[in-house]
């Protein structure tokens, strides 16, 4: 299995998890409510880009088909969501 660094900038995961981080901070102090993908899923970048031998990204920052299922599971199984979407 090729290396999944090979296929991102050395610098993606980082600046993903800073602007994650921004939005956090700029809701608490407007007094917004934000729910973190990265949080939800509990996105660990070693054990989620590559699952079963198959890509879950089309790119950088977008899942493909494999990673909307993977993803969209973790997500609808996540009990904040579900309280959200399900009251």
């Amino acid at each position: 299995m090729s290396d999944p660094n090979e296929f991102i900038s050395d610098n993606t995961v980082y600046e993903i998890i800073e602007i994650d981080n921004k939005y956090k901070e700029i809701s608490k102090i407007n007094n917004i409510n934000y729910i973190s993908a990265i949080d939800i899923l509990e996105f660990d970048f070693e054990k989620d880009f590559i699952v079963n031998g198959k890509f879950m990204f089309a790119d950088q920052t977008h899942w493909n088909e494999n990673g909307e299922v993977y993803f969209g599971k973790k997500l609808f199984s996540n009990s904040i969501l579900k309280d959200i979407l399900f009251p």
